[in-house]
């Protein structure tokens, strides 16, 4: 008895030849680079009093919860080398002011949203 091959030799011979072997996979691109938690610090009172602490994201754009949209007094981040960023209007479009860990005592204006990143 003769075994026969399961494909015709013709057919390996095309499929080696085919033009989707010839070409090497497509190189995937750069990743990401992966987000931290960060803490932000808003406040309702100049000098840091009337406080709440939030764990975010950073390159995520946040909006400002309620009750710091109608009155944002001071900020502050955390840990160091973490930067939060203030904007006037919804997904972080009308630069205001950097929030660092030293934080802005007594803010100016009515920021909407924020994005925080580190360094």
């Amino acid at each position: 008895m003769r075994l026969r091959p399961l494909l015709p030799l013709s057919s390996v011979i095309v499929l080696v030849a085919s033009p989707a072997f010839a070409t090497p996979p497509p190189t995937p691109s750069a990743p990401s680079a992966p987000s931290e938690v960060v803490a932000i610090t808003l406040c309702q009172e100049p000098d840091f009093k009337t406080c709440d602490r939030y764990g975010v994201d950073t390159g995520t754009a946040y909006t400002i919860p309620d009750p710091y949209r109608a009155k944002l007094g001071s900020a502050r981040t955390e840990p160091a080398g973490t930067t939060c960023t203030l904007f006037k209007y919804e997904n972080a479009m009308g630069r205001i002011a950097d929030v660092t860990p030293s934080g802005v005592a007594s803010l100016t204006g009515k920021p909407t949203s924020f994005r925080c990143a580190k360094a």
